[in-house]
């Protein structure tokens, strides 16, 4: 039997799995759109990409600064020493 998975883990999972979801689904959206716009005569369809492009920016970006976060505080120790021994190397 599989041991259960970690909380944050299992979060991760699921938010990644639907942050991908979503982002298939806006650009089929976002490909009818273009179609529409293109060969439907008379078609008052607008089409406007900022929407997706910050539902495709917006997670990576905090999921980078949320990771560097989370790996400057698990490992406090190892950069404090890094850094006092870059200090003393410069003098």
């Amino acid at each position: 039997m599989k041991p259960f998975l970690e909380f944050s883990k299992w979060f991760i999972k699921v938010a990644v799995y639907t942050w991908i979801i979503g982002a298939v689904f806006g650009a089929i959206i976002i490909g009818v759109q273009t179609f529409a716009m293109i060969y439907i005569e008379n078609s008052y369809i607008s089409m406007d990409l900022s929407g997706y492009l910050m539902y495709i920016a917006t997670p990576l970006t905090g999921g980078i600064i949320g990771y560097m976060g989370k790996a400057a505080f698990e490992n406090r120790e190892k950069i404090i020493r890094s850094f006092k021994f870059k200090q003393e190397g410069d003098k």
